[in-house]
């Protein structure tokens, strides 16, 4: 006698909750992956311009010590 295939059921209440905990789980690890990104970007915008504003001075002092020799060598 050949046996009648076997009847799939769906997924239980605890399998159901476990998945819905997994998911909460992994979108609070989104959630936090999100700030440490946004945090990452703030941290590197203050230091662009931290160097932007090195940059200029920079320029600043050097354009001083060239007009400075300049009038040295007068």
């Amino acid at each position: 006698m050949a046996m009648a295939p076997k009847q799939l059921s769906g997924p239980t209440s605890a399998e159901y909750q476990q998945v819905l905990d997994e998911n909460d789980a992994l979108r609070a690890e989104i959630v936090k992956l999100k700030w440490k990104l946004e945090n990452c970007e703030m941290i590197r915008q203050e230091q662009a311009s931290y160097i932007r504003g090195l940059w200029e001075d920079n320029r600043r002092v050097h354009a001083e010590l060239r007009s400075s020799a300049g009038r040295e060598e007068r």
